[in-house]
């Protein structure tokens, strides 16, 4: 597989190793990053009208829960989360030696941080 190719800095460009596949009329891409790439990914300051249109509003006393929790124990787990991104934002090449099935197929996905707001 191809590793994560990043940059110190927040990356122009992420390509990973994921895999697509097909959720009704949408493309849907499960890959794994590592905490301090998904630091790197993400702004300092998110825009409070896209946390209050989310669906699951943040405030301050969960996000210091958490926040606690993380510093107090060592053997946390972080779940799945969902990213939605643009298709345009987008490119997956799948693996020659796997083309897929239509349904699903394993590939590099490359995202192009430029698109993120």
């Amino acid at each position: 597989m191809t590793p994560l190719t990043i940059g110190c800095d927040a990356p122009e460009r992420i390509a990973t190793p994921a895999h697509r596949f097909r959720q009704g009329t949408r493309d849907v891409y499960a890959f794994a990053l590592d905490l301090a790439t998904l630091d790197m990914m993400l702004p300092d300051r998110v825009d409070d009208k896209i946390i209050k249109d989310a669906n699951r509003p943040l405030t301050a006393s969960h996000a210091r829960k958490i926040q606690d929790y993380l510093q107090e124990r060592r053997d946390w787990i972080l779940g799945t989360m969902l990213l939605g991104i643009g298709p345009e934002a987008i490119e997956f090449l799948p693996y020659q030696e796997d083309g897929g099935n239509g349904v699903l197929a394993l590939g590099e996905l490359r995202i192009n941080a430029a698109h993120r707001d």
